[in-house]
């Protein structure tokens, strides 16, 4: 946890440690519980379920820095095991909020009204840190991850950084225009790709075929593992991609080759876990 909490990779964790204020207050903060369908501590009446009767719960808290002049949202999504409440999920939002705008049910903005592109795909994945590095997609605004994203391949970009920038932009490709995600993996293409000569709309075909399917509609990524040939040339990833409510992780092939510096795809295949 410590780790997470001083990386430079990942900015958003810092407010953990560095907050002064927290509002819990009204709009600042949201609960929501629910109950097992099969458990039969359930309520009678059909309102919502107490905390004695519960077994899962989402909360957001609102904290800031002093002299911050907005919010930042922690979200703890809870379960609770032999009576005790456990913390399964804990995210925090890289967008700032205005409390008053939240209590009175408007949207969340970024600081200055737009998203925040100054974070990058480079940024968020640092190897050393990340070695089994994942992600759930749920987690970010699509349209601020996709201001993330590295639109052209860059010797700074390794081959995990390239694989996690295509899989987003693909996850969303129709953001901020229709297959705006395929044209931007074509560019991570190598030269002996047969994709690199592809339209975006034909890309995009492809992705409609029941095996590539879940490249469009992963909800969990995780990467499990990398390899590398003799000569740094060539490399080999796999990564695990589940949809919400798949019971079982689909495994996907990244072979990516390296060209002038740059790391580029060249080929990638899906087979079931």
């Amino acid at each position: 946890m410590r780790r997470y909490l001083s990386d430079p990779a990942l900015p958003f964790y810092r407010i953990l440690a560095e907050w002064d204020e927290m509002d819990t207050r009204g709009g600042g903060l949201s609960l929501s519980a629910s109950i097992d369908p099969t458990s039969t501590s359930t309520s009678t009446n059909g309102d919502a379920p107490t905390a004695d009767a519960a077994d899962s719960a989402y909360q957001a808290v609102l904290v800031r820095r002093t002299g911050d002049s907005t919010w930042s949202t922690v979200n703890l999504q809870m379960s609770r095991e032999h009576g005790c409440w456990l913390i399964d999920r804990l995210w925090v939002d890289d967008q700032s909020v205005d409390p008053s705008a939240r209590a009175a049910g408007g949207a969340v903005s970024g600081v200055d009204g737009g998203v925040d592109a100054s974070v990058r795909i480079a940024d968020m994945l640092a190897d050393a840190a990340n070695e089994a590095m994942g992600c759930r997609f749920g987690d970010y605004d699509p349209v601020q991850l996709v201001s993330w994203l590295e639109q052209d391949p860059s010797e700074e970009l390794s081959p995990k950084m390239v694989v996690l920038n295509c899989l987003c932009a693909l996850r969303a490709k129709d953001i901020p225009h229709r297959n705006a995600g395929c044209a931007l993996t074509i560019r991570f293409c190598s030269p002996n790709n047969a994709a690199s000569t592809l339209t975006p709309a034909h890309f995009a075909a492809y992705l409609e075929e029941p095996w590539y399917q879940i490249i469009a509609q992963w909800s969990e990524m995780a990467f499990h593992s990398e390899e590398m040939n003799a000569d740094g040339s060539e490399a080999d990833l796999v990564v695990l991609l589940k949809r919400q409510g798949d019971a079982e992780w689909t495994s996907m092939n990244w072979l990516l080759g390296r060209y002038d510096g740059l790391w580029l795809t060249e080929r990638i295949w899906v087979d079931d876990v």
